[in-house]
């Protein structure tokens, strides 16, 4: 168990997000799995990254970005590897 208080982590926003994306991860791998689809992170070497890649039975993925919002959102997007097609 964490021995944080809220505030703790309103305080420190970059641990609150850390926390969030990985809650998140958990939770998409949870519900992933039995549709027998993988999850994967990705990051490249110009540090393009994803949360989470999830790619289906069928080939097909989704690119899953997690963010608490306002200035950590907007980084978050910034940072996927979408291509411009």
């Amino acid at each position: 168990m964490l021995a944080l208080s809220v505030k703790d982590l309103l305080d420190d926003l970059a641990t609150m997000d850390r926390l969030f994306t990985t809650l998140c991860t958990r939770d998409l791998g949870r519900y992933s799995q039995p549709l027998g689809a993988t999850l994967r992170s990705y990051r490249n070497k110009s540090d393009l990254t994803c949360d989470c890649v999830i790619t289906d039975r069928q080939g097909r993925i989704a690119l899953v970005a997690s963010a608490l919002g306002g200035s950590l959102a907007n980084r978050s997007y910034q940072t996927l590897p979408l291509s411009s097609s």
